[in-house]
């Protein structure tokens, strides 16, 4: 080992990635190393800046004649973070590139700790992004597949992952609440808390880990609105194959009914059996046709197959509009 590698610890290794040779600073966290220039790091982050303003000790830890820096974050952060403000203006999160949500969260975690506003910014916007447009999407799906296409869950969800810039898995919901604490970003609630709802039982009451071995869990408070908000998002998918069930027997919407009229009656026993029966609808149900919901009414799969082909089509119809207020509104916001 050369005199200038002696003052660090043999465990530390150079990031394959985040190693620029004629950098003049070191930070190492656990057992990487990650080479870079103080004044790109002190031009993103004011808390990089005054670290660097203090003068280090002469018998301080070195690497390649470099000053080393520990920092106790876990090292995958970092270098999300590092790749996010070595790249001019951060083009990799403003333009074509679709990061993963996990890379966007871990920039702005280490983001935010440093005081790097100028990046958290960038992330942060393009996590608010999918966030808060959904009920655009939803729209947008609606009006183009009305009358062709029934929707599902899965198209929708499909669909908003292809329309917004970023890739987002369900359970990245529960990362994303914290962040919207965090960092003040109130419209990424009401969509998260819902796709908490709407994901794994285990995952509200535990928790999802990252890859750094943190665990993002739910507050006491927001665990507590999802609790409450389950039975109203249920009683709303209710509501809604209840409206389309009333609808559907209206003389202006069966005039071109091929079996001579006779469906108003068959919508008539299904309605009147939907009201009676006591139907238990998953969370995603908001989001899919009669034809598609996960769990079925059983007044649906009994008379379903007496209507005529045209009559069944109307059942795929979904009403839209005040979705994003209701979510607002069910999760006390």
């Amino acid at each position: 080992m050369s005199p200038t590698d002696c003052h660090l610890a043999p465990e530390a290794k150079r990031d394959e990635e985040i190693w620029f040779e004629d950098g003049n600073i070191i930070i190492v966290a656990g057992d990487t190393a990650f080479r870079l220039y103080k004044g790109i790091l002190s031009a993103a982050s004011l808390v990089f800046k005054d670290l660097f303003s203090v003068p280090q000790p002469e018998d301080g830890e070195t690497m390649d004649n470099c000053p080393v820096i520990r920092l106790p974050d876990p090292a995958t952060d970092l270098r999300h973070f590092f790749r996010a403000v070595t790249k001019p203006d951060f083009s990799h999160l403003r333009h074509d590139y679709k990061p993963a949500f996990g890379m966007l969260a871990a920039v702005c975690r280490i983001g935010h700790k440093y005081q790097a506003d100028e990046v958290v910014d960038a992330a942060a916007s393009r996590i608010e992004n999918f966030f808060a447009r959904w009920p655009s999407t939803a729209a947008t799906i609606i009006s183009k597949n009305r009358g062709r296409m029934p929707l599902t869950w899965e198209l929708f969800w499909w669909a908003h992952n292809r329309l917004c810039p970023t890739a987002v898995e369900i359970q990245d919901a529960f990362e994303a609440v914290g962040l919207a604490r965090l960092l003040g970003r109130p419209s990424i609630l009401p969509f998260a808390l819902y796709l908490c709802c709407a994901g794994d039982p285990l995952h509200m009451r535990d928790g999802v880990p990252r890859p750094d071995g943190a665990v993002s869990r739910l507050s006491s408070e927001d665990y507590l609105r999802c609790i409450q908000a389950i039975p109203k998002l249920r009683a709303a998918c209710s509501d809604k194959i209840r409206s389309v069930l009333a609808r559907s027997m209206t003389a202006s919407v069966l005039s071109d009914c091929t079996n001579g009229g006779q469906c108003a009656e068959v919508f008539e026993m299904m309605h009147r059996d939907f009201i009676e029966e006591k139907y238990v609808p998953v969370v995603t149900d908001l989001f899919a046709s009669i034809r598609f919901l996960r769990t079925k009414p059983v007044a649906y799969t009994t008379y379903y197959l007496c209507l005529c082909s045209r009559c069944v089509l109307r059942l795929d119809v979904i009403e839209y509009g005040g979705e994003a207020a209701f979510l607002t509104k069910v999760f006390e916001l």
